[in-house]
C-alpha cells in the first residue's frame, strides 16, 4: 500500500526529512518570535474585551504561553535535538492554541471575548501551516487537538449551546465553526502541498 507523503526509498525519505527540518529552522525561529510578539501585543485587546477576566487571561497569555514560545525558541538552537523538532513545536503550538481555549474557557458571557476569541486560534492555525514548519501530519495532529479542545470549551465549559438551536449563542457558535474549520482545512491543505 502506498503511504501519502513518504519516499518509497527509506534512505531518500530520511535525507528529506534532515533537509526539510535544517532549512525548517530559520522560518521557525522567526514565526516563534512573530508568535511571541503577536501573542503580548493581543493583550492589549483582553483590557477591552475581557474586563472581568483579563488578569487571569494575562496570566495564560504572560506565564504559560509566551515562555513556551521563547523556550521552544531556545531549544532550535540546540542541534541535537534537531530531529525532534517537529513534535517540539507542534507541543509549542497545541499550548498557543490551547492558551486561546483556556481564554475562552474562563471568560465570563457578558464579555465581547467570550463569542469572539475563537478568531485567534485561525492565526495559531494559520502559523501551524504556514511559518512554523510543521510537516503535513504534525500539522493536522495539532489543529486536530486545537478543534477539539475548542468544541469541548464551547459546549461543555461555556454552555453555548443550552438546547436552543435558534439562540444567538447557538447561531454565533455555528457561525465560529464555519470559520475555524475552513480555515482549519484551507490552512491544512496548504501544508499538504507545501510538504
Amino acid at each position: 500500500m502506498k503511504r501519502f507523503l513518504k519516499f518509497s526509498s527509506i534512505a531518500i525519505e530520511k535525507a528529506f526529512i534532515k533537509d526539510y527540518d535544517c532549512r525548517s529552522v530559520i522560518v521557525m525561529r522567526f514565526g516563534l518570535w512573530m508568535a511571541a510578539i503577536l501573542y503580548a501585543v493581543f493583550g492589549i485587546l483582553d483590557y477591552f474585551l475581557m474586563p472581568l477576566s483579563y488578569w487571569e487571561i494575562w496570566a495564560i497569555r504572560f506565564v504559560i504561553v509566551i515562555p513556551v514560545i521563547f523556550l521552544t525558541l531556545f531549544l532550535t538552537y540546540i542541534n541535537s535535538i534537531n530531529m525532534y523538532m517537529q513534535a517540539i513545536m507542534s507541543f509549542s503550538s497545541v499550548i498557543m492554541g490551547l492558551g486561546i481555549v483556556a481564554m475562552l474557557a474562563i471568560s465570563h458571557e457578558s464579555e465581547p471575548g467570550f463569542r469572539f476569541y475563537y478568531a485567534g486560534m485561525m492565526l495559531v492555525i494559520m502559523a501551524i501551516c504556514s511559518i512554523f514548519r510543521l510537516r503535513f501530519y504534525y500539522a493536522l495532529f495539532t489543529s486536530l487537538v486545537i478543534i477539539a479542545g475548542y468544541e469541548f470549551t464551547a459546549i461543555c465549559i461555556q454552555k453555548i449551546v443550552r438546547g436552543d438551536l435558534s439562540g444567538l449563542n447557538c447561531r454565533i457558535f455555528i457561525n465560529n465553526n464555519f470559520f475555524f474549520i475552513s480555515s482549519n482545512i484551507i490552512g491544512l491543505m496548504a501544508s499538504y502541498y507545501a510538504e
